[in-house]
Parts: C-alpha cells; structure tokens; sequence
C-alpha cells in the first residue's frame, strides 16, 4: 500500500478526543508509527478474516496520558483499499463501541466481546459496500494525534508482517515544545528570534545577495559559476612550477650554474665486518628514495658485553686497515656528521626504528671510532640501553644515512694535532666561480701533509705534484704566522684515490704546532663556472630568481656593514675561555662574518706601544725578554760576615795572604723562594688569540 498522507483521521468517526493527551517523552523520542498489513488474519489478539486489501493500523505506547482510563489503551485503525482510494476507520479502544457516525462500520455479523473495557470483533465478515465506505466525510489532521511508540508499546502490536517508519506530527504539540526549547536558544551575531520566526539582520548577505553578486564574478580558465557554487574542472595547476608568468615586462632571468662541474656517483661500498673470529659482509649502497643504507645481517655475532658491541670494520671496497686511517673519514663523513673518532668521546647517533635488530631489541645508539687512535682498527659501536644476552646472536644493521656529503665537493681528514677530530675542506661556488674553502691546524714539521681519500680525480682541479718536495707557491691559503705558503696535491702509485696535500713555508722555516691555515683556494684549472640563462616562464621560476636576488642584496647589505664595522685589515682580540681553550663559534668570522687569520699564535708574546725602550734590541719586529740589571754587595772579612736575600754562602772567604791554609768560600745567587720562577720573565696574565681580516 502507498504511504498515507496527512488527513488520514476522521474526527466524526475516531469520536471524542479530548482525553487523547500529550504523548511521553519516550514516544516523540522514537516518532514511529506502526503499519501491519494483515496477511495473517490477525486483529487486535483475535482471529478474522481479512483480506490483502485490509491494512490494519495499531498505534501503541505512549499515545496517551497516564491519567486516561485506557488500561492498555491504543487506538487502531481499520484501512480498506480499493485501487487508490483509502478509506479509514477509527476505533477507540476503551468501554465504549466504535463509535460510527454512518452507522455502517467495518466488519458486521461479528460476536463482540468486551475484555478490559476493549471491543473484541470475533468472526463477522468485511463490509463490502464500497459506496458507502468510502463516502466523503470532512478528513482533516486531528489535534493531540502525534503517534509513537516506546518499548512498553511495542508488545501490543501482533505479528506484523512488515513495519515502516513514518510520522505524524502533531503541529499544537510541536509549538508548545518547541516553545519551551525556544527559552533556551541565544540569538548569535546578526541573528534574531522572535516567536517561532529565527531571521537574520540586515547587515547579513542572503542568497539574494548572493546571487546578486554572482553576476559580478567572471569564471576563468576551466572555472564554472553556476547558482551560487564556484566549481573547478580540467588540469588545474596545483604547484607554482604550473602556473605560468608573464615575464614581458619583468624581464626576469633564471641563471643556473653546472656545480659540481665534475660529479661523481657515490658508489656502493662493499663492507668486511667481524667479531674478532668471524667475517661478515655488509654493504652501503643507494636507496631508491635517495637515501644510503648500511645494511648486513651478522649471523651467530659472539657478543661478549651485555651492554655494548664491538664490530670490527676490517675493510672497505677491498681497502684494508693499513691505509682506513684515510679511508674512514671520506667514506663515513659523507653519511654521517662525525666529529670524533676516540672511543672515550665517540659521536653517538641514536638509532631509528629497525635500523638495528639484536635479540628482538631495537633501541640502540650507535658511533664509529679508532681503537687507541688513527692508524689502529676501526669499529662500529653499537651501544644497548636494555641488558643483552652474553651468546652468540643475529645482528640485523639498517642504519640510513644522517647527512649526505659527496667527496665529489668534500675533502675529509683527521686532525693531526688532536688524532681524534675529523675536519673538512669544502669546495665552494661563489656565483660563477668556485673555490676550496677551510681550515687545518698543523703540526711541527718542515712538511705537513693532509691525507685524505677521495671519488674525485683531483687532476680535474689541479695540477699534482710529481713528488711531496715539489709545491707551489700560492696566495690562497694563509697561515697565521704569515708567513708566505707553498702547496701542492699529490696522488701516492701505490694506493688508490688516497692523495695528500702538502703545506710548507715558502721561505724554508719549520711549521709549528699551533699555525692554523686559511684555505680559500681557488683550484688551477676548471674553477670558472658558465652560467646558463633562460627566461621564466612560471611563477616558481620567478620566486627562485627573486628569492635569489633578494638573498644577493642581503648579502650585499651584509658585506657593506660589514665593511662599515670591520673593514679588511681590522683586528679582533678573542680572549679564551675560563680554561684556557677557544671556543671556535665565539670567532670573528662566526661572529661578523668575512675571512680572518690568526696573528702571532706562535710567539707567546704580550703587545706594548711605541716609545721609551720599546724599540731597545728589537729584530724583526719582536723584543726579547730582558729585565734591568741588578746589582748587590757583600762586606767580606775573614768568613762571610752577612749575607741576606738573593745571597747565600758556602765554606770560608780566601784572603789575598795569610798565615793559614786555604779555606775556599763561595758567594751564590739564588732567587728561588723570594720570587715566583719560570722558563721566561712575565707577569700574571690571560691566553687571547689575535685576528686579522684578510677578505
């Protein structure tokens, strides 16, 4: 049967219903109304014969108030349908009879039974007089109707073949409840309610207006306004590489520049690791998001320390532990950013999720370090913070890579002065040109020699030495002693890709412990870079030129003030640290920026102005130690008679002629005890290191 609409009750049939009160909370809750088409000759608990055209309407729970005299109370519903047409008939189901105003009710020549105050209709048969069931009374929505059901009611309804929800909602129950929810509402901005009405203020744009403006809006380019709705179709540009710009008039240039010109693909390398008995085979090797993993699986490892493991790298890429001291820090700085090599102070990483896998325990920190220094056997330290089992187990290594640092653009070494820090000097581009840039402390020696490995054939840049004796002198790397320097780079027949870039003195002298060198070396050949220019023709293109012109002015800017507060030439004094160390981030060039070079750092020597004895026996510049003459006495008789302060006697004083044997006696000088000594002649004083700018 189609759904039936809103005037589905007769008044004059259903009778009075005045004490059809407001339903319960429980039955607005729900709003169902239950429909049972009876196929199963079933009405209201009592068997009769209907047919499929009869559908029987029970509305239960909460339809009443509890104060109505209803027991049970429902009120039901007999629906006849003849094609399209309905016709309803209402029974209140209390003590009195179905009240019919035609006097022509649904079922006639049926026995009815009273049972709790409730009309029973047993047997009978369906009134058939179609005219007259169907005669048009006035159906109109009758007040206080709203139906529902609550768990209660749902046991009233008998068997139904099929439910569906459906309402009807009772327009007098609805105002006075949604009147009292209307006490609690609260009229936000722009916003009115009175009575039942909620509207907005004058001040807020309605569809109207909406629409009124829509006709000011132009669709672009696969954009579509249609009734209020802003819509997009086709290939939108959805990054700023696609969308395109018109650079007539900004005229815009994009200059590129092929840096590294010589580039070099990061191999694999091929790693031998072991436990001191057993050798495993490890790789770190390209990933196809970018990234380097060092990976290997090091079955039955013999694990000795419940805390720690050792894992001995004994070579890499066929290169074994007599020349990994040059090795080491070209292969593993490009992965991670290594500052120390002894064991007492090694860089720890902590280890990523499944990057390392020792008895089901995956929380480590891991660091790469020299046993006893450089030159000793290199290992992997992989450090526990969960107790490990003292037997021979799995080691699963997935360790991704920190940083990635090329040799292509990297020369890495270790400090010769510490033996335990690793340093670097970096190929630089400057716009169009290129250049190595960096420091090394040397060591006392005629000769020092930088050992590095390296991808790159560094033929690309210079020109190699023949032999360690044959440099070049060169403006671009400064010591400071300044004293003029000499280089050059030198590739050793019998090992591969290990170079070593000597450094002496031009004028012979030896080099000391604590002369530092400057690189800013601009390579013998192939350090000019070509630009490429092309137009722009996008917005991304424009922001990179833009971006870079405005970083060009900053830099600018930078090197003008710069210029303004510490010209080339000026001196910056950087006086140690509480312990007597430098601390390298408080240097001028951290602090202003440019290139500086440490002054006199071998001399031990305190500054003093012109004037007075300041030029007395000065060579080169420099004044040695003196200290005025100091003169004393001694009152000599037979023995020494006094003596006092820095005097102090032994034996007996020798007369020019006496009757008696000789009895030596010595006068000495001894100011130890009266006054602080030394090696030197100084006052109390404190360690500063002296700069200069040099660019």
């Amino acid at each position: 049967m189609a759904n039936l609409n809103n005037n589905i009750i007769n008044t004059n049939i259903a009778g009075n219903t005045s004490n059809i009160l407001v339903p319960d909370i429980a039955a607005i809750a729900s709003g169902i109304e239950f429909k049972s088409n009876i196929d199963s000759n079933v009405l209201n608990g009592y068997y009769n014969l209907l047919s499929e055209a009869v559908q029987y309407l029970q509305f239960t729970g909460g339809l009443y108030d509890e104060t109505a005299d209803y027991g049970e109370g429902n009120i039901a519903s007999l629906v006849i349908k003849n094609g399209t047409d309905y016709s309803i008939w209402q029974f209140r189901r209390n003590a009195n009879n179905p009240q019919v105003s035609n006097n022509n009710p649904p079922i006639t020549g049926a026995s009815i039974t009273t049972v709790n105050g409730v009309d029973a209709y047993e047997g009978g048969t369906l009134n058939t007089d179609w005219d007259k069931l169907t005669e048009d009374y006035a159906i109109e929505a009758t007040a206080n109707t709203v139906m529902g059901r609550d768990s209660e009611g749902a046991s009233n309804v008998n068997m139904p073949s099929s439910i569906t929800n459906t309402s009807i909602v009772n327009n007098q129950y609805l105002t006075q409840k949604l009147s009292l929810k209307q006490d609690n509402l609260t009229a936000g901005t722009n916003i009115i309610i009175q009575g039942n009405t909620i509207s907005t203020s004058s001040n807020v744009a309605t569809q109207t207006d909406l629409a009124t403006k829509q006709d000011k809006l132009t669709a672009g380019t696969n954009i579509t306004i249609e009734n209020n709705v802003i819509s997009a179709s086709g290939n939108l540009a959805t990054k700023a590489e696609l969308v395109s710009f018109d650079n007539t008039n900004a005229q815009l240039q994009l200059v590129s520049y092929d840096f590294p010109r010589f580039s070099v693909e990061i191999p694999t390398y091929n790693l031998v690791l072991s436990d001191g008995t057993n050798d495993y085979n490890a790789t770190i090797s390209k990933q196809e998001d970018g990234s380097y993993l060092l990976s290997g699986v090091l079955d039955n490892f013999n694990i000795t320390n419940a805390n720690e493991v050792d894992i001995q790298i004994k070579s890499i890429n066929g290169i074994s532990e007599s020349v990994l001291t040059y090795v080491f820090p070209a292969i593993l700085s490009q992965f991670f950013e290594i500052e120390n090599i002894s064991e007492s102070s090694l860089t720890l990483f902590d280890t990523l999720e499944n990057e390392v896998n020792i008895q089901d325990k995956n929380n480590f920190q891991f660091g790469f370090y020299f046993e006893g220094g450089p030159s000793s056997t290199l290992y992997l330290k992989i450090k526990s913070t969960e107790v490990l089992s003292i037997a021979g187990s799995t080691i699963t290594l997935n360790i991704k890579n920190r940083v990635l640092r090329p040799t292509d653009i990297n020369i890495f070494y270790i400090d010769t002065t510490t033996g335990q820090t690793i340093n670097q000097i970096q190929l630089t581009q400057t716009n169009s040109t290129v250049s190595y840039q960096g420091t090394y402390n040397g060591y006392t020696a005629s000769l020092n020699a930088i050992y590095f490995y390296s991808d790159l054939d560094m033929s690309n840049y210079f020109n190699l030495v023949a032999n360690e004796t044959s440099l070049n002198n060169t403006t671009g790397i400064t010591s400071s002693s300044g004293k003029a320097v000499k280089f050059g780079i030198y590739l050793s027949p019998s090992t591969t890709n290990i170079y070593s870039l000597i450094l002496a003195y031009q004028d012979g002298s030896e080099i000391n412990q604590r002369d530092v060198f400057t690189f800013n070396l601009t390579p013998d050949k192939n350090s000019t870079l070509e630009p490429v220019y092309r137009g722009v023709d996008n917005v991304q293109q424009a922001i990179e030129v833009l971006s870079e012109e405005v970083t060009n002015v900053q830099n600018d800017i930078e090197t003008i003030v710069l210029n303004r507060i510490k010209p080339i030439g000026s001196v910056y004094y950087q006086i140690s640290e509480v312990n007597g160390s430098f601390d390298n981030n408080k240097s001028p060039e951290k602090l202003f920026g440019g290139t500086w070079q440490i002054l006199h750092n071998n001399e031990g020597i305190f500054l003093r102005t012109e004037g007075g004895y300041a030029n007395e026996n000065r060579i080169n510049g420099v004044q040695g130690d003196a200290i005025r003459n100091i003169t004393a006495y001694a009152d000599l008789q037979c023995g020494v008679y006094s003596y006092g302060g820095a005097f102090k006697t032994s034996g007996a004083l020798r007369g020019s002629s006496n009757d008696y044997n000789p009895r030596p006696s010595f006068l000495h000088m001894d100011f130890n005890g009266i006054v602080p000594t030394g090696s030197e002649n100084r006052p109390k004083n404190r360690l500063i290191r002296i700069w200069l700018r040099i660019a």
